[in-house]
């Protein structure tokens, strides 16, 4: 089955827009009659999508393995970084660009800061992991 949510739609300062949260199954994230397909295994995967102001799909990043919850709060910055804080509760990768930054969890509720360029495109910044225990 597909699964879609996301937490918000943000703009930055160009007019283009963004949304983001998680997604399982198989999406297409362009609207227009172009495919841009993002497929998921079994597990949730965290995404943010970036359309011009006309609604033109400009391109999507994805999580590449994990699992992470849905982004509790993400925000364009005055330079157009992306930041991101959510949770996760297994391995899972911390980088949207084209690399991969696997952490582990502590088995239980686990939080993340990411932080990228405007780009999103293999431009991790960085990451803080933040352990939970009750």
């Amino acid at each position: 089955s597909t699964e879609i949510s996301y937490s918000r739609l943000k703009i930055d300062t160009e007019d283009n827009f963004y949304f983001a949260g998680y997604y399982k199954g198989n999406l297409d994230f362009d609207p227009s009659t172009a495919k841009y397909p993002a497929t998921s295994d079994t597990s949730k995967h965290l995404f943010v999508a970036k359309y011009n102001a006309d609604g033109i799909f400009l391109w999507l990043k994805t999580s590449n393995g994990g699992k992470l919850g849905s982004p509790y709060e993400f925000c364009v910055g005055p330079d157009n970084s992306l930041n991101f804080i959510g949770s996760y509760d297994r391995p899972t990768d911390l980088n949207l660009g084209n690399d991969e930054l696997i952490v582990n969890s502590n088995g239980e509720q686990d939080f993340f800061l990411i932080h990228n360029n405007k780009y999103c495109v293999g431009t991790y910044i960085c990451s803080e992991r933040i352990f939970c225990s009750f």
